[in-house]
C-alpha cells in the first residue's frame, strides 16, 4: 500500500511538473529573439545598405508603460492640499507607482510571467511612442512587470544598446513609468564594457512619470545611493507632481547638475510652449507640450544641461523684465520711493528728453517678438548681430559699468531657420535661442553707420 502511494504521489508530482516546465520553457522563449535587438538589426540593415555613416546613426529607445496612466494619481493630500506628516520635499514628491501591489497580486503576475506568457508586449505601441514621433526609433510598449521583470527588461535593454553601439549608432533612451528602473540598471551594468575598443555608452536617458525619490522607493538596495552612472552623459526626470498645484517637475543629473529641479511652467514659456497646472484626472508627464519638449531634447545635436541652463536665465530674465514693468506702473501712480530704490531714475532735465535719450530707453525694456522687433528696428539701422550685442554689453555692463540694460535678454538680427532666432543675455553674455513669434523678448536697434 505505501509503495502503492509512493508511486501515485511521484506520478502525481510529474503530471503537475512535467507541463509546468513546458509552460515556464515556452514562456522563457518569449524573451527571444528579443523585441528591442530585433528592431536594431533592421535599422542597422538600412543603415548599411544606405552607407550612412557612423556619425549620422542614433537609436532612440522608446520604453512606454501601459498601465502608467491608471498609476500616476495625485497622492491623498489634508484638507489645505499640504502633505499630511512631516514629510521631505523629496518624500511628497514620491509618485503613486512606487506603492508595492498587493501580495496576491504579485503572485498572480509572477505565475502569468512564468507559466502562461506569450510576448512581452503589451500588445501594441502606446501613445508615447507614436506622439513623440521621433525618427530612427524602436518601441517596446509592456504592461507594468506583467510581460517581463525588472530583471529580463535590463537584460533586453543591455543587449539593445550593445547591439546599437557595434552599430556604431549614439543612443538615446526615453522611458514612461516604472521602465526607467530597469533602463538605469543596465546602463549601470554595462559601466567600463567596451567593444571594438570602445567604452559603450547612453547619451542620453530621459524618463517620464519618473523621479529620483519614486527609484529609490522601488528599490532602495539598488538606488540607495543615486547618481548618474558614468557611462551615461545625462539623465532627466520629468514628472507631474502628486502635491498641489501639480506642478511638471524636471530632474537633471549631468556633468553640473546632481539633480537639480526645474519646474517646467516657468522655463516653457521661453520656448513657445504651454504647460497646464491643473491636469485632467489620471493626467501623467506625457502631455502633448511635453512630448513637443522631450522630442526637442532627444535631437542629436541637443546637450540638455545647456537647454535647461538658458532657459533657467531667460525665464529669471523674464520675471524680471515683469517686476521691473509692474514696479514702472507703480512709481506712474506715486508707488513710494523706498519701493523703487531698484528702479532707473528719470530723466532729470528736458535736454535729457530733446536729445532723444529717454525715448532709447524706453525702446531698450519695450518687448516684442522678433518680427516686431525686426519691423521696428529697419529704419533705425536693423536689430543687431550678436557680435553688436556684445559690444554694446561689454560698453554697458563690465567692470563697474551696470547700465539698467543689464538684467535683459535681446534679440539678435540672426535667425537660426524660419522659427528660431539668437538672443543675448546682458547678464552674463550667453548666447541662447528663442522661437521668433512665441517669445517676447526686448529689443536694441542696431548704431546707425554713417557712409563714409
Amino acid at each position: 500500500m505505501k509503495h502503492a502511494l509512493s508511486i501515485g504521489g511521484i506520478i502525481a508530482v510529474c503530471i503537475i511538473a512535467v507541463p509546468g516546465f513546458w509552460l515556464a520553457h515556452k514562456s522563457r522563449a518569449a524573451l527571444e529573439p528579443g523585441i528591442l535587438t530585433a528592431q536594431i538589426n533592421n535599422l542597422a540593415a538600412g543603415w548599411e545598405a544606405e552607407n550612412m555613416p557612423a556619425s549620422d546613426r542614433v537609436v532612440n529607445i522608446i520604453i512606454s508603460d501601459a498601465q502608467t496612466g491608471s498609476l500616476d494619481k495625485p497622492d491623498k493630500r489634508d484638507s489645505g492640499g499640504e502633505v499630511s506628516g512631516s514629510q521631505t520635499l523629496s518624500d511628497s514628491e514620491t509618485l503613486p507607482l512606487a506603492d508595492k501591489p498587493p501580495v496576491l497580486k504579485n503572485a498572480r503576475v509572477w505565475l502569468k510571467r512564468t507559466f502562461l506568457r506569450k510576448t512581452v508586449s503589451a500588445g501594441a505601441n502606446g501613445s508615447l511612442a507614436e506622439s513623440l514621433g521621433v525618427t530612427d526609433a524602436v518601441a517596446w510598449t509592456h504592461r507594468g512587470f506583467e510581460t517581463a521583470s525588472e530583471g529580463e527588461m535590463a537584460r533586453e535593454l543591455m543587449k539593445a544598446v550593445i547591439k546599437a553601439d557595434d552599430a556604431g549608432a549614439e543612443v538615446n533612451i526615453i522611458t514612461q513609468g516604472i521602465s526607467a528602473a530597469p533602463a538605469l540598471q543596465a546602463v549601470r551594468k554595462l559601466k567600463g564594457e567596451a567593444r571594438k575598443g570602445r567604452i559603450i555608452a547612453v547619451n542620453k536617458l530621459l524618463a517620464l512619470d519618473m523621479n529620483k525619490p519614486t527609484l529609490q522607493k522601488l528599490n532602495p538596495a539598488y538606488f540607495g545611493k543615486f547618481g548618474r552612472p558614468g557611462n551615461l552623459k545625462e539623465l532627466v526626470n520629468i514628472w507631474r507632481s502628486p502635491s498641489p498645484p501639480h506642478r511638471v517637475m524636471i530632474e537633471l543629473f549631468s556633468q553640473s547638475h546632481k539633480g537639480t529641479w526645474f519646474y517646467a511652467d516657468e522655463l516653457f514659456p521661453e520656448t513657445g510652449l504651454r504647460l497646464i497646472n491643473q491636469p485632467e484626472p489620471k493626467a501623467t508627464a506625457a502631455e502633448r507640450d511635453m512630448l513637443k519638449f522631450v522630442k526637442a531634447l532627444v535631437k542629436q545635436n541637443t546637450i540638455i544641461e545647456e537647454v535647461m541652463d538658458n532657459l533657467a536665465e531667460a525665464a529669471k530674465a523674464r520675471a524680471e523684465q515683469k517686476k521691473a514693468a509692474l514696479a514702472s506702473i507703480a512709481r506712474a501712480a506715486g508707488a513710494d520711493k523706498k519701493e523703487m530704490d531698484d528702479e532707473p531714475e528719470p530723466p532729470d532735465s528736458m535736454a535729457e528728453v530733446k536729445s532723444g535719450r529717454l525715448k532709447e530707453e524706453m525702446t531698450q525694456v519695450t518687448t516684442c517678438n522678433w518680427h516686431d522687433a525686426l519691423k521696428y528696428c529697419k529704419e533705425k539701422g536693423g536689430l543687431p548681430t550678436v557680435n553688436e550685442l556684445k559690444e554694446m554689453r561689454e560698453a554697458e555692463c563690465t567692470g563697474a559699468k551696470r547700465a539698467d540694460t543689464c538684467n535683459k535678454v535681446y534679440w539678435s538680427s540672426e535667425g537660426i531657420n524660419v522659427n528660431i532666432a539668437r538672443v543675448v543675455s546682458f547678464y552674463n553674455n550667453q548666447v541662447f535661442v528663442a522661437t521668433k513669434r512665441g517669445t517676447n523678448y526686448p529689443y536694441r536697434c542696431a548704431p546707425v553707420k554713417l557712409e563714409k
